[in-house]
């Protein structure tokens, strides 16, 4: 039942382990051995498994291919730990930059102090487990300990289309239970408060384009004046910037939903106009000081460097506790956008078009409390419609 092939250095073959009987199923290997200096013998055999001889063979070529690109496969003595750093190092440049630092920090911090010493082919879903438990009883969030092991999930799914292992420890284990808040509405009185309170601080114009049209702070932060047309009052969405690991990164949007062109509110021409001024008269100023290989920022710093997220935020905060206003995140205002829009009769489809989601679903998923209560308002203007007394309503004179 074995077939043999030999090329160069490289012998592979493929026999029938287990043949299936009383319900259980076959176990096919697929073998493979090359010249490793790092072995005793001077070679090493690499063997993957599956159910079927195809299945196998896939597994195998895929293997194979892996290890002719120089990737090593794992070691049956491979810790958890050493396999993502190859993992990471593998796949880190098919990734977003932002994402793949994201992923490191991720294993860097949590798992590998958690179960980096575990060996692979023994990693069970209790060890996951216990990892994520860890991880929140250090004070982290439940929504962090789930991207912990989903990185792990992501990393394992890997291993076993490689056929290096046979089940994936982290997508059996357990999620984190989140308690989530739902998102709390801004009321019209509070949104015309924070535009008080920032309106004579730099960060005033960020702010109110922020309410105004809903976009994200990394979309804001990358927004540059080409793309803003104050005479026909839109602004095209394509990109997003941020600080990672000490480093600025500009990338392209998630999703093709998130290229998209908003339109501008009327009480936010003049505000972005003055805006535009008063920076022109600062770039004029500064001469060739003003930095513009980011291009032409709609905001920037004094010098014309992109504006830090984490220290937007921190002049956000600050400027609430000055005013004795409550305690808000610059993102609440992109949720304000969106609760005022639904409150004000904006149908749903067009809200989702606005804020850039993949999906109705997604923005349906994140705004079922504010949509519960706006369900909940029309019965009861239906219900007082319908109440005695209101039949001069209804009635239609010829």
């Amino acid at each position: 039942m074995a077939a043999k092939v030999t090329e160069g250095q490289t012998r592979a073959r493929i026999r029938l382990r287990r043949r299936g009987a009383a319900g259980a199923s076959s176990l096919w290997e697929g073998r493979f051995t090359y010249i490793d200096a790092a072995s005793a013998s001077g070679r090493r055999w690499v063997s993957v498994y599956g159910q079927t001889r195809a299945e196998v063979e896939v597994k195998l070529v895929d293997a194979m291919a892996q290890r002719h690109k120089g990737v090593d496969p794992p070691r049956g003595a491979l810790t958890v730990g050493a396999y993502l750093d190859q993992w990471l190092n593998q796949t880190e440049h098919d990734l977003k930059r932002s994402t793949a630092v994201r992923y490191r920090q991720l294993v860097d911090f949590h798992v590998g102090p958690r179960i980096g010493h575990l060996k692979l082919n023994r990693l069970s879903p209790a060890d996951v487990n216990r990892m994520t438990a860890a991880i929140v009883a250090s004070g982290r969030s439940p929504h962090t300990a789930n991207r912990v092991r989903a990185v792990v999930r992501t990393a394992l799914n890997d291993a076993i289309r490689q056929g290096f292992l046979a089940r994936n420890a982290a997508a059996l284990a357990d999620p984190r239970r989140v308690d989530d808040r739902g998102i709390e509405p801004m009321a019209p009185d509070e949104a015309r408060d924070i535009l008080d309170a920032v309106d004579r601080h730099p960060i005033g114009p960020l702010v109110a384009t922020a309410l105004w049209t809903g976009l994200r702070q990394g979309e804001l932060l990358a927004l540059t004046w080409d793309r803003v047309n104050l005479d026909l009052r839109t602004l095209r969405v394509s990109g997003s910037i941020a600080r990672i690991a000490g480093e600025t990164l500009m990338w392209a949007p998630k999703n093709r939903s998130s290229v998209r062109v908003v339109p501008i509110a009327a009480p936010l021409v003049p505000i972005l106009a003055a805006h535009r001024l008063r920076q022109r008269e600062r770039r004029l100023s500064a001469g060739s000081a003003w930095e513009m290989s980011w291009g032409d920022l709609v905001f920037t710093t004094a010098a014309g460097d992109p504006l830090n997220g984490t220290t937007v935020s921190g002049h956000f905060k600050g400027c609430l506790q000055a005013a004795a206003l409550p305690r808000r995140r610059f993102h609440d205002l992109r949720h304000a956008a969106a609760t005022l829009w639904l409150a004000a009769g904006v149908d749903l489809k067009t809200v989702s078009a606005l804020l850039g989601h993949s999906t109705i679903a997604t923005t349906a998923n994140v705004y079922t409390g504010v949509l519960d209560s706006l369900r909940r308002d029309a019965v009861d203007r239906m219900a007082r419609l319908l109440s005695p007394g209101s039949e001069s309503l209804l009635r239609h004179d010829p």
